[in-house]
């Protein structure tokens, strides 16, 4: 009983430093021992204890599949490549392998004990209070070119995502009970000003453009009645200019605002993708792999250089067939989503799942841990009985 409490309790701490993954103990070590790895082994270790549950396939299969033939052609295709990119952690791509593994694991994990879940949200949205009041008291800031922050270095974009999905768990707790457990579950409320003030400090335009939309697919998915509906949409609506009328007196977001109104500025992003464009015709069907790849981007732009696409990026990497397999874990999750909305009117999972997918448009998120988190998360949530989680 001691060992699955700490098994719990490692979950939860690794939940919470997510957000701290620049936060290295040791300046120097690249990052090998950052809060966020450290509780990652620890989480690790315990996943090993109990290695008969948390490495089960059941049901599982339709979502491991994909993944992991998704990365044996990654690793394929690398190793083609290898001889103009000889770097190991090209050719096997740990991270990957550690997002796989992760979301593996914490399946298993919730679906053992789904009770846990509301607190490893909880966890999450308490990770991204804390990191905001750290930038309010100017602690581990610094300042890009443009004034945007970096919170322990690390990209404003991957710090405003992980705000973004913060506030959408915290709004979802008003509309689904078992999520907010009781009444005081309410409260999580009142971070949110907090949290949209650091979201303005990071002037992310592609997740402040997400929090938006997630809201308006909230209202548009919540089941009530017909005559209710157009009130809901309209507070939601209402919500947002209030929430843009804050985060545009910023004047690092109003600025990057205006760029992106007048002078339709995408942050290099367009440049990034036309230059980019020709790399697929070097093997539409299998990709070049991660070394052809950084190769490729250090004979066009000088170094190794993400595409800030994560489908441009899958189909660059591992072409068409990557693409397709990638897409049918997308799909496994989708369908998991709408079956949880249609037959338990649960919007977080699609809403979640539409954050993500969006994301990806604009972010290098197919190695990051907290997407893969969600998709955990949003896995096991689909699953989630219409029976009352019952947490003490």
């Amino acid at each position: 009983m001691l060992i699955k409490s700490l098994h719990n309790y490692s979950l939860y701490l690794f939940v919470f430093l997510i957000h701290f993954e620049y936060w290295d103990l040791l300046p120097g070590s690249t990052g090998i021992f950052s809060l966020t790895k450290l509780a990652g082994y620890i989480y690790f270790i315990f996943a090993i204890i109990y290695h008969r549950q948390s490495f089960r396939t059941t049901q599982l299969l339709s979502s491991l599949v994909p993944l992991w033939i998704f990365y044996l052609l990654l690793f394929i295709q690398s190793a083609y490549n290898f001889i103009v990119y000889p770097l190991i952690s090209s050719l096997i791509n740990f991270s990957i392998f550690q997002c796989i593994i992760l979301f593996w694991i914490v399946v298993n994990h919730l679906r053992e004990d789904k009770n846990i879940i509301p607190i490893v949200l909880r966890f999450y949205v308490l990770g991204a209070i804390v990191i905001s009041l750290l930038s309010i008291f100017n602690i581990g800031i610094t300042l890009t070119w443009d004034q945007r922050i970096l919170i322990f270095g690390e990209d404003p974009n991957y710090v405003g995502y992980r705000l973004t999905f913060a506030m959408l768990i915290v709004v979802n707790f008003f509309f689904d009970k078992e999520l907010r457990i009781n009444k005081y579950g309410y409260l999580w409320a009142f971070a949110l000003p907090l949290l949209l003030k650091t979201l303005a400090f990071t002037a992310s335009r592609g997740a402040i453009l997400c929090l938006f939309s997630g809201l308006l697919i909230i209202g548009m998915l919540l089941k009530t009645k017909w005559f209710i509906k157009p009130i809901i949409l309209l507070v939601f609506i209402a919500s947002i200019f209030l929430a843009f009328s804050i985060l545009d007196k910023n004047p690092v977001f109003h600025e990057r605002y205006l760029k992106t109104v007048e002078g339709h500025d995408t942050a290099h992003r367009m440049e990034i993708w036309e230059r980019l464009s020709d790399l697929f015709y070097v093997n539409p069907l299998m990709g070049i792999g991660e070394t052809g790849y950084n190769q490729s981007t250090i004979e066009i732009f000088g170094r190794v250089r993400g595409s800030h696409n994560v489908y441009i990026e899958i189909l660059l990497k591992t072409g068409i067939i990557g693409l397709l397999t990638f897409f049918l874990f997308i799909y496994s999750e989708l369908k998991k989503g709408i079956n949880s909305w249609s037959n338990e009117s649960k919007p977080f999972p699609l809403v979640m799942l539409f954050a993500i997918l969006f994301l990806f448009t604009n972010i290098q998120g197919l190695y990051n841990k907290s997407i893969y988190l969600f998709f955990a998360l949003i896995f096991v949530i689909s699953k989630t009985s219409k029976k009352k989680l019952d947490v003490n």
